[in-house]
């Protein structure tokens, strides 16, 4: 499958980042947007549709600082917990950091690791969500095949990725200016996000559902899908 965001200067930077995340220069590209990465609406959104619930292993796929986990940890309680999955050093530095002051803190682990190699057990996780992730991700195929892996039966996934080449989302001008152009071709996306549905349908998911759509008010290319549990059998 390919990359449903086919960014090749973007992509460039972010594995460089990925790479040496303790650099100045990625604290000059994080840190002037630590309030975006800290906490946002399209994040809390995304953890209302995955609708934690009490006891629960929860994955945030790409968890950056945090933003869903901390939400997300305050829902699943005492013996609940949030695996926070981020490739890169300086973002689990500062997730690190701000575990530290949590009052949830027991109940989230930073792990090193991308969608494409989860360091989760097989069947260990209730429900998984990634939001911002999708054009990062360099193998689809085989991150549905992790998330196939890790998710429990009856667990369920959400991916979101926001469209910043649609014109009415609120940093369209920002992004265009800032690469140039349009980031893609708008048809071209619907395909690839059909074509992420179809993969997860291959591999065994239902309710497989891939779309353009609004989350928090803005305009998304989401996934939504659970696993057959055993009372579906």
């Amino acid at each position: 499958m390919h990359d449903p965001h086919d960014h090749d200067d973007h992509h460039e930077h972010d594995h460089r980042m990925h790479q040496d995340g303790t650099t100045w220069q990625a604290m000059r590209t994080y840190l002037p947007r630590i309030r975006e990465f800290w906490s946002n609406d399209v994040n809390s959104a995304v953890v209302d549709l995955v609708a934690p619930d009490e006891g629960e292993t929860l994955l945030d796929i790409g968890a950056g600082m945090g933003a869903a986990t901390f939400d997300a940890a305050k829902r699943v309680g005492r013996k609940g917990s949030v695996i926070a999955i981020e490739p890169t050093p300086f973002m689990r530095r500062v997730l690190g950091i701000r575990k530290l002051g949590n009052r949830n803190r027991s109940r989230v682990a930073a792990l090193n690791g991308r969608a494409e190699e989860l360091p989760v057990g097989t069947d260990m996780v209730s429900a998984a969500w990634a939001v911002n992730v999708l054009h990062h991700v360099s193998d689809l195929d085989a991150a549905v095949i992790e998330l196939r892996r890790v998710l429990a039966p009856g667990g369920r996934v959400v991916l979101v990725d926001e469209d910043f080449d649609e014109p009415d989302h609120p940093r369209y001008e920002e992004m265009k200016a800032r690469h140039g152009q349009k980031h893609g071709d708008h048809e071209h996306l619907m395909i690839a996000i059909d074509e992420l549905g179809e993969s997860f349908t291959a591999a065994g998911f239902r309710d497989v559902a891939a779309r353009l759509d609004r989350v928090a008010g803005v305009p998304v290319r989401m996934l939504t899908a659970n696993l057959l549990g055993p009372s579906d059998a």
